[in-house]
């Protein structure tokens, strides 16, 4: 019986847990296209950036792990853009947005990677 709300307890904890943490973004990212009749499918670059957003406090992180220099662009589901950095590494503060689904866009030299989170 002891093992068994000992087992009870710590799954509990660990679900709360959780919750309480930052959900990551899963971002797709590919090179930028010069051309648009050339259209060549390749296996997704692997940028050292990760996307997390934490709904308790409605911040958006973007954590660089490199110096990759870049843009981000965040848009609403309309498509109009609610927030610009010109560097990569930041934080968004999303209090003063409307619940929905927005979309973030990291621009680089030669590629691209974007994303979308939702906002409760």
């Amino acid at each position: 019986m002891r093992k068994v709300s000992f087992t009870i307890a710590f799954l509990l904890s660990v679900g709360l847990l959780s919750m309480a943490a930052p959900r990551a973004v899963p971002m797709r990212s590919s090179p930028k296209s010069h051309s648009a009749s050339i259209r060549v499918d390749r296996m997704p670059l692997r940028i050292p950036i990760s996307v997390f957003y934490d709904n308790d406090t409605s911040i958006l992180s973007i954590i660089n792990n490199y110096d990759t220099e870049g843009e981000v662009f965040i848009y609403s589901c309309n498509g109009s853009v609610v927030d610009y950095s010109p560097r990569i590494e930041s934080e968004y503060i999303l209090t003063d947005y409307d619940s929905g689904e927005y979309v973030i866009t990291i621009v680089g030299d030669n590629w691209e990677s974007t994303g979308s989170f939702v906002i409760e």
